[in-house]
């Protein structure tokens, strides 16, 4: 198990998730640095830090946290509203998004438990443009050789 293949399958199950209408963003660490007239439907993946888990024998446990962030384009007008449809739709996303990745584990035998959902506030980005992040813990186990 490596960290590269549980973001190999988060990325998937994202993917698949989402659909067709949404592609990867460029730059998922810093947000800013996307093109901004290009983060409509977009999404990144990526991992954050880990620590081994004690009290664990013969084979190494791990608790590494990851996150997921979704990005859209707004338009305000007079009000706030495409903003906050916007926002809602984004966390419409996420529900379908979490329960594939919560109740089947990334569809990997190592990893034990997906938990600590944690959603960050929204961002705006350049002003035209809002994200969501959600963070969670992923404990996995190394198996012994």
């Amino acid at each position: 198990m490596s960290i590269s293949s549980i973001l190999t399958s988060l990325e998937s199950q994202v993917s698949t998730s989402l659909g067709a209408t949404w592609s990867e963003l460029e730059y998922i660490y810093n947000l800013e640095a996307n093109n901004t007239k290009n983060i409509e439907k977009r999404y990144g993946v990526g991992a954050l830090s880990g620590a081994s888990v004690s009290g664990t024998t013969k084979a190494v446990t791990v608790d590494f946290d990851f996150f997921i962030v979704l990005t859209k384009n707004f338009v305000n007008r007079s009000s706030d509203e495409n903003q906050r449809t916007l926002l809602s739709e984004i966390y419409d996303e996420f529900d379908a998004i979490n329960q594939n990745i919560f109740q089947k584990k990334l569809s990997n035998a190592n990893i034990l438990l997906v938990s600590d959902l944690a959603y960050d506030e929204p961002e705006i980005i350049n002003d035209n443009g809002i994200s969501v992040k959600v963070n969670f813990t992923v404990k996995y186990r190394n198996p012994t050789t």
